[in-house]
This record gives C-alpha cells, structure tokens and sequence, in this order.
C-alpha cells in the first residue's frame, strides 16, 4: 500500500512549526521520535484530512486534542496570509490590465475621434480578444463611462488642488482658472472627450459617476464663492431679469455654505466659468493662435477681468 502525507503544525516553546512525514496506512504515529506528535508537553497538533484527505490514527491525534485548537489557527492564519497575497496580485494585474484598457482606448480617440471608438479595435490594440475585453467592461457605454469619470475627477483635483491656496477670493479663482486651462493642455484628448461634440449613442447613466465627477469640478469654484461671500470678498450685481429656478436650487445649496448667498450672483458665476473655458477651447483647437501664439498672457488677462467683476 502507498504512504499517506501526514502534516504536522504546532508551537514547540514560543517558535511555530510546520513539518510533515509520511507513514504506511495503519502505522501507529504520535510516538516519540516518530516526527508527527513530539513527546514533549508542548502545544503540537497533527492536522487532518485537510493535505491528503485521510485521518491520521487515533494514537497520533490522542497528544493533540487539547491544543488542536491553536495549530488550526496556525494553519488558517498562514492560508489567510497567502489568499490575502493571490488576492492583492490579482488587484494590481486587474489595475494594471484597465490602465492599458484606458491608455488604448484614449490614443484611438486622439487618433481617430471618440465615434471611432470600438471594443474590438481597443482589444486588437492591446492584445487581447473582444471576450476578454468584456471580463473588465460590459461593453463600450462602460469604457466611455469610466474614461469620462476619470478625465472630470482629474480635473477636479487639479482645480481643487490649486484653489486650496490661503488668499482673498479673487487670487483664488485665478489659481483655479489657470489650473484648469494646464490640465486641458497636457490632456486635450481627455478635455475635448468631456466637453466636445457629443459621442453618437452615448449617454451617461442618469445619476451616475460621471454626473457626481463633474459636480465636483464645479464645486471646487462654488466653495471660493461661499467663502468669499462669508468674508465679504464677494459682489452681488443686479440681474436685469428674473433669477432661473436652477439658479436659485443652485444659490440654495451654496447657501447651506454660505447662509443668504445670493440667486442673483449664480449666473455670474456660470457666465465666468463659460467665459474662461470657451477661451481654452478655443486654444486647444488652435483658433487663437492667429493672434496668441502663446496665449497664457491674453488668458490670465481675462481670468483677471472676469473675477474683477465678481469680487470687492
């Protein structure tokens, strides 16, 4: 008959052990010197069934059943540690194989335009086939999705992080101007997927990421504005017609920011944001560059004057 693997793990004093032998079927263990349950009192267990699916006899497990308890945690703590290892590989590849996804996906857009955008073609590019593609994206209204999430929620952050700056309003507004118009010059492919023309057939989830990663680019500016009305840094000027019902839902909740932040003040805000972002369209579809070759000057200008008009 074969031998059967019998696997020993325990504490021998304060040190973890974890060694094995093997033994004819029927062979008494557990006796000293025998390797598979030491003779001494200290906690050692002989695990069952778990490595070959037999039991070791009644003899070898007999030394065992008081501290069976501790070897099994030992046991489950070590498989805990190595799944808890597989688990973290398996994130970094699957993070690593959709960074490709994005990578590919981003320079067939800046290629041949976001309508030529194609699970199949984003496949080819990297290797792969079509059905696995679909192992990381349901299909391509999922890939536009995260691809727009992601470009609104960079944004976000670059804006965010340049008007986190301690200063008045004004000097903060065009610290969050300018960021905006850097990262549509390092990312026009990105800034163009998000603001350009509509792509056939797409829509975004009604509610979903990339409606909450474009509020968040808004409210990176709506924030200056609560705080500069609290300090007084903020103007209010007259709106020559009635104030629009999502002007004031907007004014409501910069309100809970700022209490009696004004309606009246909201589409000035918005009349500024179009102002300065229609100026980095325009630069990054090369229509300014007749007059500005190198437009920053002409565009901090204007940020300038504009957020003069808003603020005291």
């Amino acid at each position: 008959m074969g031998q059967i693997g019998c696997r020993v793990l325990g504490v021998v004093g304060e040190h973890e052990i974890a060694a094995s032998r093997s033994f004819d079927p029927g062979q008494e263990v557990g006796g000293a010197g025998d390797g598979c349950a030491p003779s001494h009192q200290h906690a050692v267990h002989v695990e069952e069934e778990v490595f070959t699916g037999h039991r070791c006899n009644a003899t070898a497990r007999q030394p065992c059943a008081r501290r069976g308890r501790l070897a099994r945690t030992t046991f489950a703590s070590s498989m805990t540690f190595t799944l808890a290892a597989m688990s973290s590989r398996r994130e970094r590849l699957r993070a690593s194989t959709i960074e490709e996804i994005r990578s590919a996906a981003l320079r067939r857009i800046a290629e041949h335009g976001a309508t030529a955008l194609s699970i199949r073609g984003v496949a080819r590019d990297i290797g792969m086939s079509p059905a696995g593609l679909y192992r990381y994206y349901d299909g391509l209204d999922a890939l536009l999705t995260d691809l727009i999430t992601d470009a609104y929620t960079d944004l976000a952050v670059a804006v965010e992080d340049a008007v986190s700056i301690d200063g008045p309003a004004d000097e903060r507004f065009v610290a969050g101007a300018m960021a905006y118009r850097r990262w549509a010059l390092l990312y026009p492919n990105r800034f163009l997927l998000i603001f350009g023309t509509p792509i056939p057939g797409y829509v975004a989830p009604e509610g979903g990421p990339t409606v909450a990663a474009n509020r968040r680019m808004g409210e990176a500016f709506f924030e200056v504005a609560a705080e500069g009305w609290r300090r007084g840094e903020m103007s209010a000027p007259a709106l020559r017609r009635d104030v629009a019902p999502g002007e004031r839902a907007l004014a409501d909740e910069i309100g809970q920011l700022a209490p009696g932040f004004p309606a009246h003040l909201v589409p000035t805000l918005i009349g500024a944001w179009a102002h300065f972002h229609g100026l980095v369209t325009l630069e990054i579809l090369n229509q300014l560059h007749w007059m500005y070759p190198h437009p920053e000057a002409f565009y901090r200008g204007e940020v300038e004057r504009m957020v003069a008009g808003l603020t005291v």
